[in-house]
């Protein structure tokens, strides 16, 4: 068999004549094995990437929740706090409403007798009503409450000048 190469032909002649192509050969080799590890390492950085980014995910996904229990929380005690005040307001009026119907009684108790007194008396009787209003005879007790009054701009102040005085 005779491929057209000399009979004097050597390995160092071959490497010597066909050493471009030789070397052509081992550049692709090298090539070749540069290419595939350059695709291992990019199929692994992606595959990298891929990871971080699942985590990524699954962490803000858990903040998420995390926030949206928070918030859950603080509108159920925002509702509890508002119940809890609209309580308190409730029990405050109904304490108020109580309280000035006692003091309302209390009046009552107190200017009944002379209430009496008054439609006991017949317009042509004897009484003149007194022409100073301070004339007019007050409990203690009522001239406290008509002085608590007079304080809080309910009375004229004359009124309570007459109340000060006794």
């Amino acid at each position: 068999m005779d491929l057209g190469w000399g009979s004097d032909l050597t390995w160092y002649k071959l490497f010597q004549d066909q050493g471009s192509l030789i070397g052509g050969i081992f550049a692709l080799a090298a090539g070749l094995l540069a290419y595939r590890g350059a695709m291992r390492a990019a199929r692994m950085q992606v595959k990298a990437m891929r990871q971080q980014t699942s985590a990524a995910q699954r962490s803000a996904d858990e903040q998420i929740a995390t926030a949206e229990k928070q918030i859950g929380e603080m509108r159920m005690q925002a509702a509890v706090e508002t119940e809890r005040q609209a309580k308190l307001r409730r029990e405050e009026r109904y304490a108020l409403t109580l309280a000035i119907r006692s003091e309302q009684l209390r009046i009552q108790d107190d200017v009944g007798p002379y209430e009496n007194a008054l439609k006991s008396v017949s317009p042509g009787a004897m009484w003149v009503p007194p022409s100073d209003y301070r004339e007019i005879p007050i409990s203690d007790v009522l001239r406290t409450e008509w002085r608590t009054l007079a304080l809080l701009g309910v009375y004229p102040a004359a009124f309570a000048r007459a109340c000060r005085g006794g």
